[in-house]
């Protein structure tokens, strides 16, 4: 839609106007909710098969949301970084296990 001049719009031609787009942005919010739900389904939360998820296979559930903190402060005297956590902190860029 072209921007309208709206000095040369009356009252009333304005007033349609701004009805129109608030009805507009509700749909387009509405499409864009449809979207994104859609969008977070992957073979294990809908009836797709296991190769529409792509090539990213999902964290492990005992590292996710790990850091490199975090998992040194669970450490005891000895004992070494697993290697999870080594490799996801290498992948980065700089290779803080080394």
């Amino acid at each position: 839609m072209n921007q309208p001049d709206l000095s040369a719009m009356d009252h009333a031609a304005k007033v349609d106007l701004i009805r129109f787009l608030f009805a507009e942005n509700a749909d387009l919010k509405s499409r864009i909710a449809v979207l994104g739900v859609r969008l977070a389904k992957d073979s294990h939360n809908s009836s797709k098969p296991p190769s529409s998820d792509g090539l990213h296979k999902p964290a492990a559930k005992s590292f996710q949301g790990e850091t490199l903190l975090s998992a040194l402060e669970r450490l005891r005297p000895g004992e070494q970084l697993p290697s999870a956590i080594l490799l996801t902190l290498c992948v980065e860029g700089v290779c803080y296990a080394c």
